[in-house]
């Protein structure tokens, strides 16, 4: 896709130019390794990528990450808040993060400060945002924050990218065979099972529990319409709908090796987000809360939040945690020791965060190698089984001619 830009260097001189790039984060990349500070980056192709798709006027994470990044780098080459907002309203190309802007801009212009601002919209901007710009301005540090937020949030994105590239080829084949199975149950099985009966040849229990199934499915036309709607409704609530979500995750929780791999991303992301708030200035007891807030897992929620008690009373973060083994494993703990006693905490963590992506990474790559032959047998049971209740009745039925 071609990008159409324009940038700032050291001088103050104005550069303009196009780059053919995948998106907008590559195009701020590179003229930034250019020494160049951009104030406009645009698509000339009016197509927008899966990514940032959104739903109910709400700002997708790719455009946030660009959308820290600018603000930090702007604000780096001494740009005025005024002046960043200003470029940010003529850059923007959705109406919902237009209007954010505009009144983020309104309301900073009465002197609000950014993270009281940008608290209007929690669904866009959780806590963890909220914390590290609060941090950020108290330190007088908030452009080293912004730029820590595009690095978490980009994490973040690729992470679930991957874990969303993982499932699809399993969702495709579960798809496959539940829709081939309603097909064969409902439109071929009924004239099979004619012959059948007319033969007056005893039927094998799988038989008759097909036959079953598609007298059911083929008594009317909105049976198999309702149970492909059913399908996709529960796809939507356990993917969409945060009730759901738990529930899932929940489910995931008792197999081994989904568990190991929600453990591992869920360490990275608490490891990270508790570096980068320390980092950021924020007092531990209030990281602590933010950070149970954006781990995204329940269990490890309440874990957190139950830890804070005992660092208030003065106890070792490291030994407070080292008591949850279940869910804080040695190595993060030893770390953690490390980092107090050396006064390196969130540096510390951060080399902990990388390590547990590393795994989470090596664990994804094992998932996919069991969960593909794991699901081609599961449609090779269900067609097979299908395959099996027609051709019983066929052996029986030649064999009586015999």
């Amino acid at each position: 896709m071609k990008f159409v830009w324009e940038a700032i260097d050291a001088q103050g001189q104005i550069h303009k130019g196009e780059l053919d790039a995948k998106d907008k984060v590559q195009v701020t990349d590179l003229l930034t390794s250019q020494r160049l500070t951009p104030i406009l980056v645009k698509g000339e192709s009016t197509r927008r990528s899966l990514s940032k798709i959104t739903i109910g006027g709400s700002i997708g994470i790719v455009e946030k990450i660009l959308l820290f990044r600018h603000i930090s780098v702007m604000m780096r080459a001494g740009l005025g808040i005024k002046d960043i907002f200003d470029i940010l309203i003529r850059d923007a190309e959705k109406e919902a993060m237009k209007n954010i802007l505009q009144q983020s801009m309104s309301n900073l212009e009465r002197g609000q400060a950014l993270s009281v601002t940008f608290q209007r919209w929690p669904k866009d901007f959780p806590p963890i945002v909220i914390g590290l710009l609060k941090a950020g301005e108290v330190s007088g540090n908030l452009a080293d924050v912004l730029d820590q937020l595009a690095i978490q949030l980009r994490k973040d994105y690729e992470l679930r990218q991957k874990v969303v590239g993982v499932m699809i080829y399993p969702a495709i084949l579960l798809s496959a065979s539940i829709l081939l199975s309603i097909f064969l149950v409902t439109f071929v099985l009924p004239r099979i099972a004619q012959a059948f009966k007319s033969s007056n040849i005893p039927l094998p229990p799988i038989t008759q529990f097909f036959i079953s199934l598609s007298d059911f499915f083929s008594s009317s036309i909105f049976v198999p319409i309702f149970t492909v709607l059913g399908f996709a409704a529960t796809a939507f609530y356990f993917t969409k709908v945060p009730l759901g979500r738990q529930m899932l995750l929940n489910i995931a929780w008792r197999v081994p090796l989904s568990r190991n791999l929600i453990k591992k991303i869920t360490l990275a992301r608490f490891s990270r987000t508790f570096a980068n708030l320390i980092q950021a200035g924020l007092p531990i007891l209030n990281a602590l809360e933010v950070t149970a807030d954006s781990v995204g897992n329940e269990k490890y929620k309440l874990s957190i939040l139950s830890a804070r008690p005992e660092i208030q009373r003065g106890a070792p973060i490291s030994d407070v945690f080292r008591e949850r083994s279940d869910f804080f494993p040695h190595l993060l703990t030893s770390m953690m020791e490390v980092g107090e006693k050396s006064g390196n905490l969130e540096s510390m963590l951060r080399t902990v965060s990388e390590f547990y992506e590393d795994d989470a990474d090596r664990l994804l790559k094992a998932l996919i190698t069991l969960i593909e032959p794991l699901m081609l047998l599961i449609m090779g049971l269900v067609v097979g089984s299908l395959a099996l209740s027609i051709l019983l009745p066929v052996y029986k039925f030649v064999g009586s001619i015999r």
